[in-house]
């Protein structure tokens, strides 16, 4: 397969503004299709979401451009996180424009990736697709990638609440097993306890199982880590609520966190949720949940549904949430290949090699 286009660097700090409202456009035509139920993201939040991610992530990006150096039609990128201990898996994205898919535009975007995970010695790779867009999981099993992992946005309207449920929850868990205290922090981590949620956050993820077929990465947190980690929360002005639960002591024991936007108060959206591995099986979680919704249900009168990105994996949450009444919304999945298998399919496909402009020179000039 031959492709005439040509793929260049892009960089949101070197892009002119035309360039910038162009792949907002793409970005937000691509998030459309894959959940046309809203809400919209505002440029704003996105400029500074991305921003948010570049500190946290080694990355790499290439646009595609129409003749006019305005139009963007396709957007890639390649990124390793700062937290992987041993950064030989990377992520990539690809996306294009719908009026210009099955052109081999992913193809080029695929010579790119490949060239990078090889200079960066990543070993695997991997993407993820939506059930919404048929296009994005048709071409990673064409390229010869494989499922690894499942996952859903399920969803709660707030109006179809069992308010039976949250009452008895309140009541977690039985003074037998553990007595508990309750606060809310609105915002950032208080400085005092970032430590011991950063500590918390290690060792849930230290604990989780090890997935079938997979080995287990290795990642170290900080609280560096997660103040920039913070800044993609609260891209775009959002506003976030963290009810935590601690031990009489003071210690941290669990906490779950919602998080919307003022400009779209009506959905919310489920964050972190994690009980210490000591502390489960009593109810803490259940808990959590309860005091979060009451406050929902108390304090926000505008809310409407709330949202949760759920691995089908996690059975602990997922039992909770389908208590509650969570819905599935949308499927998503993970993909992986290995980087030479990549190779061998890009060199079967015999596609041209994309040019590659040199550093510092990858935008076209345009006028804004």
């Amino acid at each position: 397969m031959k492709s005439n286009f040509e793929a260049v660097p892009f960089s949101l700090s070197t892009a002119s503004g035309r360039q910038i409202d162009s792949w907002f456009d793409l970005k937000s035509a691509v998030f459309r299709e894959a959940l046309p139920e809203g809400p919209g993201v505002s440029k704003n939040e996105l400029l500074q979401r991305a921003h948010a991610l570049n500190e946290i992530q080694e990355f790499s990006e290439w646009a595609l451009w129409d003749r006019t150096d305005s139009n963007m039609l396709g957007f890639c990128r390649i990124h390793t996180s700062r937290l992987r201990v041993n950064n030989d898996v990377a992520s990539f994205t690809i996306i294009v424009r719908e009026s210009h898919r099955r052109l081999g535009i992913g193809h080029l975007f695929l010579k790119c990736i490949a060239d990078t995970a090889r200079a960066l010695e990543c070993k695997l790779l991997r993407g993820r697709s939506s059930e919404r867009c048929i296009a994005g999981s048709a071409f990673l099993t064409e390229i010869g990638a494989e499922s690894i992992s499942a996952s859903h946005i399920n969803q709660l309207l707030l109006k179809d609440i069992d308010r039976s449920i949250i009452r008895r929850w309140l009541e977690l868990p039985e003074e037998c097993y553990c007595k508990i205290n309750v606060r809310d922090w609105q915002g950032i981590i208080p400085e005092e306890y970032i430590q011991e949620v950063t500590d918390l956050y290690q060792i849930v993820y230290d604990k989780e199982r090890q997935k079938k077929g997979r080995e287990k990465e290795i990642f170290v947190f900080s609280p560096e880590q997660i103040r920039r980690g913070e800044k993609i929360v609260f891209a775009g002005n959002k506003k976030r609520i963290i009810t935590c639960a601690t031990d009489p002591n003071g210690q941290l024991l669990g906490l779950t966190e919602i998080s919307w936007s003022p400009a779209r108060p009506g959905f919310l959206f489920q964050g972190y949720t994690a009980v210490l591995p000591d502390a489960r099986g009593i109810g803490i979680g259940r808990r959590l949940k309860a005091e979060m919704l009451r406050k929902i249900l108390n304090e926000l009168p505008d809310a409407e549904l709330i949202r949760s990105g759920n691995d089908d994996s996690n059975r602990a949450i997922l039992n909770i949430n389908n208590e509650l009444g969570f819905k599935h919304l949308i499927a998503n999945t993970t993909w992986q290949i290995e980087t030479g298998a990549l190779e061998k399919y890009l060199a079967y496909k015999d596609i041209q090699k994309p040019t590659i402009r040199p550093k510092g020179r990858g935008i076209r000039p345009s006028s804004d």
